[in-house]
């Protein structure tokens, strides 16, 4: 009697790898754009046509031994799909790189200096300014700039600059008495959470997710605000108050996969990144 081949559907390793990177259905089902029951689902028939379990449901979703083998087979093959589409692409136009970078950093920084570099790159350039962290094991992006040190060690991460804090306000606001302009409380980067864990009682005057938007609130008077210096550069209508103790630096890491790494278009807006915060932030 023949073997009969198991092979596993496309569409199931794509959904069991967002399961092994985000640890739980929820949060696998709104990377995904979908439900949680399809993201179930969808890991069911991956096991049953594996005949083997891939996670330890006993605390969470953690990966078994057989899991893990399963999880390095689909990003390798996520990362050849990727490669190919853009082998193909690349024989009528140039050859697209995906960066991903934080919004403020993105608008105030990043693309302005890169957009005058786009025809020595001889790239197609996708940025994307996304509250949510795109995945590079899943090729979403290329390049990834975040605050944050990569665990992954199929991830190279460099680290390329330090973004400093400090609180501003319109120097004739009465500090003693003003709220805090803030983000929303489901929204909280390590900075915030410093912030609070020495300022507990402080009152917010008002709440909003953009740093932009905190800045523009801080020059018209509502608050105070903890921003980032490179933000504030330049603004003439804002001061920065002392704090003691000051709040942390947060370094910046530039990451990618180490197989898209040796793709020589991705290669140089690598270094072209590294170049621009090195000597310009």
């Amino acid at each position: 009697m023949a073997v009969r081949k198991r092979t596993p559907d496309w569409e199931d390793l794509r959904h069991f790898a967002a399961l092994a990177e985000h640890a739980t259905l929820s949060a696998a089902a709104r990377e995904l754009g979908t439900s949680h029951v399809t993201v179930a689902r969808r890991l069911a028939r991956l096991e049953a046509t594996l005949g083997t379990p891939l996670f330890d449901r006993q605390d969470g979703y953690v990966l078994t031994p057989r899991g893990a083998e399963v999880l390095a087979h689909a990003q390798m093959m996520a990362g050849a799909s990727a490669a190919l589409g853009e082998s193909m692409a690349g024989r009528e136009r140039a050859p697209v790189v995906r960066l991903s970078v934080p919004r403020t950093m993105g608008d105030r920084f990043l693309v302005p200096r890169l957009s005058r570099r786009l025809q020595a790159l001889g790239v197609e350039l996708h940025i994307t300014m996304e509250t949510r962290r795109v995945s590079l094991a899943r090729q979403e992006a290329d390049l990834a700039v975040r605050l944050g040190q990569p665990a992954d060690a199929e991830i190279v991460g460099r680290r390329i600059a330090t973004i400093q804090y400090g609180l501003f306000a319109r120097p004739d606001l009465a500090v003693a008495s003003a709220g805090i302009i803030a983000p929303p409380e489901r929204d909280q980067p390590d900075e915030w959470l410093w912030f609070w864990s020495h300022h507990p009682g402080r009152r917010v005057a008002l709440r909003v997710n953009s740093q932009v938007a905190q800045l523009a609130a801080a020059e018209a008077g509502a608050g105070l605000a903890l921003l980032p210096r490179f933000l504030v550069a330049g603004v003439t209508r804002l001061v920065e108050m002392p704090m003691r103790p000051a709040p942390p630096d947060r370094p910046i890491w530039l990451l990618a996969r180490r197989s898209r790494l040796a793709l020589p278009p991705i290669r140089r807006v690598f270094d072209e990144v590294r170049r621009i915060y090195r000597e310009e932030f």
